[in-house]
């Protein structure tokens, strides 16, 4: 396990995340500690941010402009390796998170006991991998079979996007080749990864709400029936 743990870290260390990561560590020091993990997490967040309006501005594009389709295809080959080191990316970062790498490896760990924006983050990702595998489904369309939704327009898209990502598959849209089984089985992996998560930060979200509320309750004074005035005397 811990050989898995840093090897982990070290992947993300290739990635825009670790980069930013190590600039930090780089500077870090005993009296800017604090600060310099609140720059990393307003960083992460707006990183995040950006990549989910990039990746809805390249779906959108894509299934949405008037350029013929062999010339559009072309031109956007490029963004699929854009889209499959994002994808890896976000692979990568909700499992250090998950197996909490940072604790064992990085001089300023990300806080693991802040539910609420690790499920914000986690959101942010959920609907961005929507987002990039609609690309790819309207990108390799013809290597899907369709009997009724057609993979080249927004909705058709969008739709088996979310069908696949919460594993129901109604089964209107199936691969038909090698390339298009890869893709959806990716997606499934994806999907599951990324629901557990979500699940799972939702419920320590809740848990750490009961325990502040209970911790409030228990720090509550009660006061004695005598306690007022004394005992009274008739």
């Amino acid at each position: 396990m811990n050989g898995f743990i840093k090897l982990l870290h070290k992947l993300q260390g290739y990635t825009l995340s670790g980069w930013n990561r190590q600039q930090n560590e780089a500077r870090v020091t005993e009296e800017n500690k604090e600060e310099v993990r609140k720059e990393r997490k307003r960083w992460s967040d707006g990183y995040n941010l950006v990549a989910l309006v990039i990746a809805a501005a390249i779906w959108f594009v894509h299934t949405t402009a008037c350029v013929p389709s062999s010339a559009l295809k072309g031109a956007l080959n490029c963004f699929v390796i854009l889209v499959l080191y994002r994808l890896g990316e976000i692979a990568v970062n909700q499992l250090c998170v998950l197996f909490q790498t940072d604790q064992e490896y990085a001089k300023i760990p990300v806080e693991s006991g802040d539910p609420r924006r690790l499920l914000w983050v986690a959101l942010l990702n959920y609907l961005e991998i929507i987002l990039w595998y609609a690309f790819l489904y309207g990108h390799f369309s013809s290597h899907f079979k369709t009997t009724c939704m057609s993979l080249d327009s927004v909705a058709g898209t969008i739709y088996f996007s979310l069908v696949t990502m919460t594993t129901l598959g109604y089964g209107d849209i199936t691969p038909k080749d090698n390339c298009s089984a890869v893709i959806v089985s990716s997606h499934l992996l994806m999907g599951i990864l990324l629901t557990l998560l979500v699940l799972a930060r939702f419920v320590g979200m809740v848990s750490q709400v009961n325990k502040t509320k209970s911790g409030n309750n228990s720090e509550t004074p009660t006061r004695n029936p005598g306690s007022d005035g004394g005992s009274r005397t008739n």
